[in-house]
């Protein structure tokens, strides 16, 4: 276990060579991420408040591959990112926002998601054609899609059963299947 906050740049505090894994208890900030910058971190399996990734010359989340809980916020932008399969063993987030990623195709990584508490926003993901990876999504506490110009059905969420909030949908969604 890591206390307090970690950024990029700060000591780490943990050696994952060790094989261990890392609990960090506060926040994790990966602004301005470049490729290469998270491997540092490939331990990490929970982080016990908010996890921000972020950086233009980012085009994987190679290193977060053993992350299974983000007990606050996830959230993932303005990245060069293809995909979401560094998160595959991401079980639980209280809320997760994936915004202005323009070369985003798909999030079958967030398959092993089966609740996000509060509030699940997929904004500005001009290159996503389909939702995917969130099939086993059966509770969210509200949802936003918004500026996602391919979305034409909702069938990645077809395990939806619980919104409790509100769903916003401002995408060209011609089903609701």
């Amino acid at each position: 276990t890591v206390k307090g906050s970690h950024g990029l740049g700060d000591p780490l505090g943990f050696d994952c060579s060790k094989g261990r894994p890392v609990v960090i208890e506060g926040d994790l900030d990966l602004s301005n991420a470049s490729d290469g910058d998270l491997e540092p971190y490939r331990c990490v399996v929970v982080v016990g408040e908010s996890l921000t990734v972020s950086g233009e010359g980012l085009s994987s989340l190679e290193g977060l591959n053993e992350l299974e809980t983000v007990c606050l916020d996830l959230t993932v932008q303005s990245a060069s990112i293809t995909d979401l399969n560094a998160l595959s063993a991401l079980r639980y987030a209280d809320s997760i926002t994936l915004e202005d990623l323009p070369q985003l195709v798909s999030v079958q990584g967030l398959s092993a998601l089966v609740e996000v508490v509060s509030d699940l926003t997929l904004s500005n993901l001009p290159a996503l054609p389909d939702l995917e990876g969130l099939h086993l999504l059966v509770r969210v506490g509200s949802a936003r899609l918004d500026g996602i110009p391919l979305l034409k059905d909702l069938e990645g969420l077809r395990s939806l059963t619980n919104i409790e909030g509100g769903l916003w949908l401002f995408v060209p969604v011609t089903t609701l299947q």
